[in-house]
Parts: C-alpha cells; structure tokens; sequence
C-alpha cells in the first residue's frame, strides 16, 4: 500500500491523516478526490523513549509517541501527509497538533472536540467540520461535492456495519476470532482503499459466520474471561 500511495501522490493525489480518535469524518476526505489514512500506531518502547526530545513526559503515551514514529521514519504513512486534521479531545491530543505542526513542519488543522452535547457543543463541533471541509478543498484543490459525499457517507456506514457484525461473532461460547484479531482487521482500515476494504469485510463475515453457524450452541470448551 505505501508503494500505491507514493505513486498516487506523484500523479497529484493528496494524502490527508487524521488521528485515530474517530471524531473526524474521513468521507470528507474521500469526497474531495484525496487518500484517507488514520495515523494511529501504538506507542512501542523505542517510540516513547525517542519522544523525550519532542514532547513533556507526563501526557500518554500513545500521543506523545506519534511525533516519534515520524521522527525514527520506520513506518512510511508518517511521512506521506499533504494534511494533518488532528481531533482535539484533550491536552495529549493537542500534543500531537502541535508536535507535528513545530518538529514536522505539516500543515495542521485542529479539530475541536467538545465534551457535551448541548446545542452550544453542536454548533461548535459543526464550526469546526466546516473549517476542516475548508483546510480539504484548499488542500485538494477541489470542492466537496454533496451527492459524492453522500456516496461516500453510504459507503462507509456499510463498512461500520461490517464490522460491527464481525465484531459480534466474537459473542457467546467460542468465538470465531479473537478480540486481538478483530483489532487487527479494524486496524487494516487505517490505511486500505476504502472499497478493496469493503470487500475484504465481506469475505471475512461470509467465512466466519459460516463457521459459526456450524458451531453447537451455548457449548463453553474454555473459560471466556472479561
């Protein structure tokens, strides 16, 4: 996928991340003729030790290691960013906004994140959707249309309900994959081609619920511990 990605950027496409948070809708990215990626890789040991020279040691440690996997340059999507839309939740959320935008030099939009639902909290958060859907076109270059947006809203919704079917085949008595399973296949989604995706998920719910179907019910061969 780096490889496809690298090739699609030589021919104009722009490459815009988010973070792994989940508060900025990717469709709009999609809808703007751009490669969606989620920088989200977990804070390893070098990691977090390489990011004592970038960031205060008292935030987490998933936050404060992003600007270091950029830094050790060990996973390419850390260098391919034509735009980085950061979802402000928090002080270790801003670190990675601010580490990116002062170390890295990207360009960062900030996504305000409230903590309420109040109508004051909507017209925020759709403040700053709008702001975002600004940063997209200026960066594409190209406006986002509402019939594609539409498209791509549909789209993803059927790949939220893929997963969501898949993760509850991990109910009941032996589950067809394992909870670390089911985090590596939400985890391809960072990076993969929404439809090749799509795809994908529906091959994976199609063999796994065969095989559940072929299992005895409420039949308990090992302790399940939460």
């Amino acid at each position: 996928r780096p490889a496809e990605i690298r090739a699609l950027k030589k021919e104009g496409k722009k490459v815009i991340a988010v973070t792994a948070n989940g508060f900025m809708p990717v469709e709009m990215i999609s809808a703007a003729g751009a490669i969606p990626i989620v920088l989200g890789k977990g804070g390893d040991a070098e990691s977090v030790n390489e990011a004592i020279a970038y960031t205060p040691l008292y935030l987490d440690t998933y936050s404060r290691s992003q600007i270091a996997h950029w830094s050790l340059g060990h996973d390419p999507y850390y260098k391919m960013p034509d735009l980085f839309i950061t979802a402000i939740t928090d002080a270790n959320s801003k670190v990675i906004a601010d580490s990116f935008n002062y170390y890295a030099k990207f360009n960062v939009f900030r996504l305000g994140v409230p903590h309420d639902r109040r109508d004051v909290d909507k017209r925020y958060f759709k403040h700053g959707l709008m702001g975002a859907k600004k940063a997209i076109e200026e960066c594409t270059g190209n406006e986002i249309d509402e019939a594609v947006l539409k498209e791509k809203v549909e789209l993803h919704n059927e790949i939220r309900g893929y997963l969501r079917k898949i993760s509850f085949l991990r109910k009941g008595a032996d589950p067809v994959l394992t909870s670390e399973e089911f985090s590596h296949i939400m985890h391809v989604g960072f990076y993969a081609d929404e439809y090749v995706y799509l795809d994908c998920l529906k091959e994976i719910y199609a063999e796994l619920a065969e095989k559940r179907a072929q299992l005895p019910e409420g039949v308990y061969t090992k302790p399940r511990l939460m």
